[in-house]
């Protein structure tokens, strides 16, 4: 009689709830997993809401950027998305920005050479891959062209020929024409020209197989002692 009690209530919820239009009920459990599911919001460490309501929003955007700048140099307008990203009023974070760069805290200038020279020296990264990559980091055309101006032609074919070196070196015993395509595969990937990539591919695999030639050379000279050492022997 329970067990039909509760099928009658059920029916009837159903017929009222279907009747006055009203959306059905959500399961308790389903109700629990969307509570467990819903997470809190906790402020990063260095946001304006983790400083509390009353906090300067000027001394938010100096903690802000001195951590940043702490770990690594930055340009401006990766300082500026940063205090967008933290809740930085744009009016205070343009005023700090400002007074970052009056201090030298902020150069992109210098920011520019910086990179430039690392990432072709270290990395063989060419003048056009430089070029893409500052532009992303938002640094202005007379910086990024004024930093370029260190790498001229010589060097820029310098930097191509290491990484042709490397490329022939993990291609050697294939034949020549594969060789050369993923040679000049490796360096065109690496934003070098046509020009440039073709030169130093040539010159890359002629020294290679000049080294070849000549360790060739070497072994053929060797004399097996073995052959003589018979007639040395005395009767």
């Amino acid at each position: 009689a329970v067990e039909r009690g509760r099928r009658g209530l059920g029916a009837a919820g159903g017929r009222a709830g279907g009747a006055s239009g009203a959306a059905p009920v959500a399961a308790p459990h389903r109700a629990a997993a969307g509570r467990r599911l819903a997470r809190p919001q906790v402020p990063t460490p260095d946001s304006a809401a983790a400083h509390g309501p009353d906090a300067d929003p000027r001394d938010v955007a100096r903690a802000i950027m001195l951590r940043s700048l702490t770990a690594a140099p930055r340009t401006r307008a990766q300082l500026a998305q940063l205090l967008s990203a933290r809740g930085v009023p744009n009016q205070t974070a343009a005023q700090m920005l400002d007074r970052f760069t009056e201090l030298g805290l902020i150069d992109d200038a210098e920011y520019a050479r910086m990179w430039a020279r690392s990432r072709h020296e270290v990395k063989q990264a060419s003048r056009r891959v430089i070029r893409e990559e500052l532009r992303r980091k938002g640094v202005e055309e007379q910086d990024i062209e004024s930093a370029l101006e260190a790498i001229d032609d010589g060097a820029e074919h310098s930097a191509a020929l290491k990484v042709a070196e490397r490329k022939v070196r993990s291609t050697a015993g294939l034949e020549r024409r594969v060789r050369e395509r993923r040679v000049m595969a490796a360096l065109l990937r690496r934003g070098y020209s046509s020009s440039v990539a073709a030169s130093a591919m040539r010159a890359a695999l002629q020294a290679a197989e000049e080294e070849d030639s000549e360790d060739s050379e070497d072994s053929s000279d060797v004399v097996d002692l073995a052959e003589f050492e018979d007639a040395s022997l005395p009767d």
